[in-house]
């Protein structure tokens, strides 16, 4: 099975309440756009295309070492 796969890295809760409450008065003003909820925010790291999910999930060791 092919995905979008990419790197990313979540917001703390409080950030992702901040910034949708900043966010407010944009959407009100852009029903053109299509939002995701904050649940689904992230920062993309690095993006890794169009790849087969299993051949890119063998790269890696079912479980890492404690750090």
């Amino acid at each position: 099975m092919k995905a979008r796969l990419f790197v990313a890295l979540m917001l703390p809760d409080m950030v992702v309440e901040q910034v949708d409450q900043a966010l407010d008065p944009v959407r009100t003003g852009s029903a053109e756009l299509r939002w995701q909820s904050p649940d689904r925010w992230h920062i993309t790291l690095a993006f890794l295309g169009d790849r087969d999910v299993d051949s890119e999930l063998a790269r890696f060791p079912t479980s890492f070492p404690a750090c």
